[in-house]
């Protein structure tokens, strides 16, 4: 896998930079870049070449790090690739073409026609949305459940006659459309009705055909205004938390409604897309005029192949895998189709010996990590710090110990072990805790995880 050598000095330049969280995301290192700058700072002191971003997830840690020199940004997902690769495009890029997007978008022809194939769909939804404001969510709460086209047009079972009635009906007049517009409706094929309103989907359509539109002509820009369109997929979602896991419950197990999930619905489902996508290019704009101007490259690569393959000199690889057994493509996975845009094959599950469409619509290929599963994840730490070793870089690692009360998803190596293994790669290994406001260091091997309450901990690694 070639990757190109970025082999500029470490630069330790302090303007005023402002954080920026694109999406909402699990993990997310927001609150801690004071303590991972200054710890990146001190293992970069007098070394050269760029800083690695390994897992660089939504773009934050490297956005932030961009201000200080050279960074490489590396994820496998594509959507990571997109974010960072907009976040360092540099203060020179031409913003303009965020407005020209939006604007095309808007005025396409086809919006008008996705409009006119989906109406009969984005008519009910809308009686259902306003049933809902009355009072009475239970034909919402089975537009959500059953109206997704693409689950449909699979399975075509399951769901009240209502609801699949017009489902056939909408399906029939998009297959009468053109060829292209029908490649280019798959946001509101596959996610309409589940984690967008309809209305919504064919929205984000005609943006992200806007966007192809223009990455032919500077593919630079296009990267930001397709992370713009993430940006705003992420704040419009019908979904708790604004991820994407699985489209919102609205009732209990007990055949009661949550009120409040009921509320968010109706609210999130009237959001307008194109008015959160021009304030989304604001701030877009000004997070891109605010990176460091200097030579940044995104990488989509596994981390293995990723370190196995630089050549040159590392000034330092920071790293924030997954800890838990959750997998983040299923969090993602609407974001990761928005960038590649290529019709997948949807995850199944057998339910009573039958093979139904997972509710979560999952794509049937995505990113299983090995650090999420117990059987492969203490090799996967063995090959992350063989790897960032062989580079003769430091290591800076975040993690986050398991308090041990249950309040938490298990951690699937614990600290001690996980402070082992790098002592087997590297000659100087520390524990370092984080919170809010403190920054302090303890000892190289904490046996006491009472120790470190809810902070959450990097590892410094270096020498080998």
């Amino acid at each position: 896998m070639p990757v190109a050598q970025l082999a500029l000095p470490l630069l330790t330049s302090q303007r005023e930079w402002k954080p920026f969280r694109p999406i909402q995301y699990l993990g997310s290192k927001l609150r801690l870049l004071p303590q991972i700058l200054a710890e990146v700072g001190d293992a970069t002191r007098g070394r050269i070449g760029p800083v690695c971003d390994l897992f660089a997830g939504s773009g934050v840690v490297s956005h932030a790090l961009s201000t200080r020199g050279p960074v490489v940004a590396v994820d496998i997902q594509e959507y990571s690739r997109v974010i960072s690769s907009g976040l360092l495009a540099g203060p020179n890029s031409r913003t303009e073409v965020l407005t020209d997007v939006g604007r095309h978008a808007a005025s396409s022809k086809l919006l008008v026609a996705l409009r006119g194939a989906l109406q009969p769909l984005i008519d009910l939804e809308a009686k259902c949305i306003d049933e809902a404001e009355m009072g009475n969510p239970e034909r919402l709460n089975a537009f959500i459940e059953h109206a997704s086209l693409q689950r449909f047009a699979v399975e075509k079972r399951a769901g009240p006659d209502w609801v699949l009635s017009t489902l056939r009906q909408a399906l029939a007049r998009l297959e009468r459309l053109p060829a292209e517009q029908w490649g280019a409706s798959l946001i509101a094929r596959y996610y309409g009705g589940a984690y967008f309103s309809f209305s919504q989907a064919i929205c984000f359509d005609a943006l992200r055909s806007a966007v192809r539109k223009v990455s032919a002509r500077r593919p630079a820009e296009a990267n930001i205004a397709l992370g713009v369109l993430l940006s705003t997929a992420s704040a419009v979602a019908n979904t708790v938390g604004k991820q994407f896991a699985q489209p919102i419950r609205l009732r209990k197990n007990d055949g009661s409604y949550r009120r409040v999930l009921v509320e968010r619905a109706i609210s999130d489902r009237r959001l307008d897309v194109f008015g959160s996508y021009r304030v989304w290019a604001a701030k877009w704009k000004e997070a891109v005029e605010n990176t460091g101007a200097h030579e940044h490259r995104a990488v989509r690569a596994d981390y293995k192949e990723f370190l196995a393959a630089w050549r040159g000199p590392m000034a330092a690889v920071y790293a924030d895998p997954p800890y838990t057994i959750d997998h983040y493509s299923r969090f993602y996975h609407v974001l990761e189709t928005l960038c590649l845009y290529d019709e997948p094959e949807l995850a199944v599950m057998r339910k009573r010996g039958v093979p139904s469409i997972m509710r979560g619509l999952y794509r049937a290929e995505r990113c299983q990590s090995p650090f999420c599963i117990p059987s492969t994840v203490e090799r996967a730490f063995e090959e992350l710090f063989s790897g960032v070793a062989r580079l003769n870089a430091p290591l800076i690692l975040s993690y986050s110990p398991d308090r041990g009360d249950g309040s938490q998803r298990p951690r699937l190596v614990d600290l001690e072990a996980l402070t082992k293994m790098a002592k087997g790669w590297f000659s100087r290994v520390e524990v370092v805790e984080l919170t809010d406001h403190a920054h302090r260091k303890l000892y190289a091997a904490p046996n006491n995880r009472e120790s470190l309450g809810d902070a959450e901990v990097l590892l410094r690694c270096r020498g080998s």
